[in-house]
């Protein structure tokens, strides 16, 4: 797996812009993406242990959006590893807007409501 948008390929330590969070590199800990701050992120190939392919399937993980700093609960339901064929689905949370971003947006739809039309 790799990040299209920064890489063309993968390579160590792909996918690039992400840190991961396991229960491998994270032991006892519960690992959800409201329980950032207390995880240790580390690359996606460490946080499976290094054995991705025996371990990522149905594992919950919490994916840092590093450029964006968002993090998001991920599971992957299906993996198949390989250069040409590889193929994966998984499950992932909805991050929830930003209190400032609702406000914004509930001030616009406000305004639209109340603007009068211009004849």
């Amino acid at each position: 797996m790799f990040n299209i948008r920064a890489e063309a390929a993968f390579s160590t330590p792909s996918p690039l812009g992400t840190l991961w969070a396991t229960n491998i590199n994270n032991p006892g800990d519960t690992i959800a993406a409201t329980n950032w701050a207390a995880l240790e992120f580390t690359t996606w190939t460490a946080a499976y242990g290094g054995s991705v392919g025996n371990n990522i399937l149905n594992r919950d993980a919490v994916v840092h959006l590093v450029d964006d700093d968002v993090y998001l609960d991920l599971r992957f339901t299906t993996f198949v590893g390989g250069a040409a064929n590889g193929a994966f689905a998984y499950q992932r949370s909805t991050p929830l807007p930003e209190p400032a971003a609702f406000l914004l947006a509930a001030a616009a739809a406000v305004a639209a409501a109340f603007r009068r039309p211009v004849r």
